[in-house]
């Protein structure tokens, strides 16, 4: 990849890196899904295997799970590395080490052969013109603390719309979660930030919620449209790589 900026250690991410590192992201992803709800591993075995086309012969709850969590999940880390970060617009931190521009976008559909799909160029420029509007005007704010990061992970698994009907205890499970999530989190402004009227807080925890799905919608559209139109590796192959 290519040095963004020669004053920091940062780089310019690409499209290869983007597939390269889906199946460690969504590992990380279970990790934090089985921290956040340790009942997970009870839900019952008739819930985890299916016939499926998506996941053949694999873990359906676990799939539907991650397929509706991981945009949401990147975006959500895209916003807690960016804020503050940068003094423009149409720029964003999608890891740690990796940066992602609208400017620079003919690099990030370029993998490391050098060989350029134009095609493939004019449409991440048409979904990022959307994708960043609404991470845009997320980098408006103030940005979310640590606890609020976790809070925001526990609240998009607890409110997910999956692809299977599940039974009413694992619901059960889900609107028990996201209750004890906003006691805490009522508990954690009053004792550990000291705010008495944490309403705005709260409020604001569910917008950034609500925009995280809308980019995970788009997000999930655009991966489809990679593998339809430019043979980009399917959603299910990742999904498979990480749950192996």
């Amino acid at each position: 990849m290519l040095k963004y900026d020669n004053s920091q250690d940062i780089y310019m991410s690409n499209i290869e890196f983007f597939y390269l590192n889906y199946p460690s992201t969504l590992r990380e992803l279970m990790t934090l899904l089985r921290h956040l709800l340790p009942q997970f591993d009870t839900f019952p075995d008739s819930m985890k295997i299916s016939n499926d086309d998506v996941i053949e012969g694999d873990r359906l709850l676990e799939a539907s799970m991650f397929t509706n969590l991981i945009g949401k999940f990147n975006a959500l880390e895209y916003y807690f590395y960016s804020v503050g970060r940068f003094n423009r617009i149409g720029v964003c931190m999608c890891s740690l080490t990796t940066v992602f521009d609208t400017q620079r976008i003919e690099e990030w559909a370029t993998p490391h052969k050098g060989v350029r799909n134009n095609d493939l160029v004019r449409s991440v420029r048409t979904f990022a013109v959307e994708y960043m509007g609404i991470l845009n005007r997320l980098l408006e704010s103030e940005g979310i603390t640590e606890t609020e990061f976790v809070a925001i992970i526990a609240i998009l698994i607890c409110q997910m719309d999956t692809t299977i009907d599940l039974p009413d205890e694992i619901q059960h499970i889900f609107e028990e979660t996201r209750a004890r999530v906003f006691i805490e989190m009522q508990e954690y402004y009053r004792k550990e930030l000291g705010i008495s009227d944490f309403s705005s807080r709260l409020g604001n925890l569910m917008s950034l919620s609500a925009a995280l799905s809308e980019m995970h919608l788009k997000s999930e559209e655009q991966l489809h449209l990679y593998s339809f139109l430019f043979n980009v590796q399917p959603l299910r192959e990742l999904l498979k790589q990480a749950m192996d």
